[in-house]
């Protein structure tokens, strides 16, 4: 889809607020095609990054229950993170399953992908289905405490309409797969 040279917006200039390993911040100053000038922040050099659905033998799907600083809370979430460098997007899924669960996978299926907040970036959520896996040892970062449970596939759906599930892009990646299940 193209969208209008009238309906894009102007940047008049650009100030880097915050920039760290983890996030860059912009304050940009811009014109919309009505006229209106104000500051806009936005994300950059956001990198994409991949979220694995791991499904075992049992037809049980991998969560992981992990604090939230921003929340202050325990939320239930799907193996994920950043795509490194140069990094493939399925090595990414691999690396993140193994990383932070410690098992592996002999199948990766790409299932979809998603912006995930299209409104301060343009990095992409890619969504991996990982299946035939075998257990190994994890190796977190200084910022992950992460248990690992599983539930069956059955569960999900309601898990997500009792608000138990209240992770977006757990929720999302759980979109695309009931739409290959269908398929």
């Amino acid at each position: 889809m193209s969208l209008d040279s009238n309906k894009r917006w102007k940047k008049l200039s650009e100030k880097v607020l915050l920039e760290n390993k983890w996030i860059n911040v912009v304050e940009d100053e811009v014109q919309t095609p009505s006229g209106h000038r104000t500051k806009y922040i936005r994300l950059v050099n956001t990198k994409d990054a991949v979220t694995v659905i791991a499904i075992n033998n049992q037809d049980e799907v991998l969560l992981q229950r992990q604090y939230s600083y921003p929340l202050d809370k325990v939320i239930l979430e799907m193996p994920g993170g950043g795509v490194d460098g140069n990094e493939t997007l399925e090595s990414a899924a691999a690396r993140e399953l193994a990383e932070e669960t410690g098992y592996s996978a002999k199948q990766f299926k790409h299932l979809g992908s998603y912006y995930m907040a299209n409104r301060r970036h343009n990095a992409k959520m890619h969504v991996f289905l990982a299946k035939d896996l075998s257990k190994g040892k994890s190796s977190l970062d200084e910022t992950e405490d992460i248990e690992v449970q599983w539930h069956k596939v059955s569960d999900i759906d309601r898990m997500i309409l009792s608000g138990e599930i209240e992770n977006g892009s757990l929720v999302a990646a759980w979109a695309y797969f009931r739409v290959h299940m269908r398929s």
